[in-house]
């Protein structure tokens, strides 16, 4: 078997996950052709209709498209005098561009075989209406109307990411009061503090800013050198950082209503300029405890053993993160692609 058939059997298994989660969604080998990297491409549709073409090159394949929205269109630029291109999300390789004959092509370069799936899904919503909000040379999801202006209920999931701080009041009483967000943004912005103002005080809201030095050891925990002023002897004291103690907190405020999951009193952890920081280095093994964000759901107990402590930690039901982030800022593909899978922009 050659290279090019066993790397398309792997992106089928990985489109084979589209497919169970996007029922409308479906897939099939475009052909036999003399290229040997299109006789094992494959053609995507959605509701039988095509809307792009995954092709086994390189290390892990290519995603091309002609799905595109207009405010990309009206950023072409010409290069040469011949052709003419969008510069893509990524680097170099990541490109929109017109072919010979004005085809608009989306072309991707995948990074790995997991975020096959990933690009895919984002076709997906992409042809359903979804245009992506760029934030430095990435594109992350955004519905193609203002979710704020949404004439809807919109119901936050469980952590979100806010691209100003425009209605952030508005999010974190809406998570607070269980209410929907386009009922938080009717109430008066006086009223908005003084509610941010009891529950702050309540201790069911707690805010932090992230910045180049900020790290794990202030965000979960850190061992600490103490040396006594009496006899001179040094000992080490663990210091908890500012979302372990917030945990805490919520975990108390649960065992006072007996755990009841259903009467939970939500609390949320607001991150300002969260882009600021090096956001997987210091959200570390924390990160795994989040849900997926098209899973939404904690049904699986999560936790893990924290380095300094030992001590067995998970994030308790009630509590949720909302992350403010700088459009400016230019966030690396990774810690990008982690956002996505565990926070919903709003």
């Amino acid at each position: 078997m050659s290279e090019q058939q066993l790397l398309s059997e792997k992106l089928a298994i990985e489109l084979e996950k589209v497919k169970s989660d996007c029922p409308e969604f479906s897939y099939g080998l475009i052909g036999q052709t003399k290229k040997s990297s299109k006789k094992n491409a494959y053609k995507l549709m959605l509701n039988g209709k095509k809307i792009g073409e995954i092709w086994p090159r390189g290390n892990y394949g290519h995603l091309y498209t002609n799905i595109l929205t207009e405010e990309e269109k009206n950023k072409v630029i010409k290069v040469q005098g011949v052709r003419e291109y969008i510069p893509g999300p990524g680097n170099d390789t990541d490109y929109y561009n017109f072919h010979e004959g004005f085809i608009l092509k989306w072309n991707r370069e995948f990074k790995s075989i997991n975020s096959v799936s990933h690009e895919v899904k984002d076709l997906i919503k992409k042809s359903k209406g979804v245009v992506p909000v760029s934030i430095g040379n990435s594109a992350l999801e955004s519905t193609q109307e203002n979710p704020i202006l949404h004439k809807n209920s919109i119901k936050l999931p469980q952590n979100v990411i806010l691209k100003s701080r425009e209605n952030a009041l508005a999010c974190l009483i809406a998570i607070c009061d269980k209410m929907d967000l386009d009922k938080a943004l009717a109430i008066p912005y006086e009223k908005h503090m003084n509610r941010y103002s009891q529950l702050k005080n309540m201790g069911r809201i707690a805010s932090i800013t992230f910045h180049p030095e900020y790290q794990y050891d202030d965000f979960m925990e850190k061992i600490t050198r103490i040396t006594n002023s009496n006899d001179g002897i040094e000992k080490d004291s663990l210091k908890d950082g500012d979302f372990k103690r917030f945990c805490a907190n919520a975990s108390n405020l649960a065992e006072r209503i007996h755990n009841n999951a259903d009467i939970l009193p939500p609390c949320v952890f607001l991150i300002n300029d969260m882009d600021n920081g090096n956001i997987c280095e210091i959200f570390g093994e924390v990160m795994n405890l989040l849900p997926d964000i098209e899973k939404q759901s904690k049904e699986e107990d999560k936790d893990v053993i924290l380095p300094y402590s030992g001590e067995l930690f998970e994030i308790p039901k009630n509590v949720h993160i909302v992350g403010i982030i700088n459009s400016t800022n230019k966030l690396d593909y990774w810690t990008l692609e982690t956002i996505k899978q565990k926070f919903q922009f709003v």
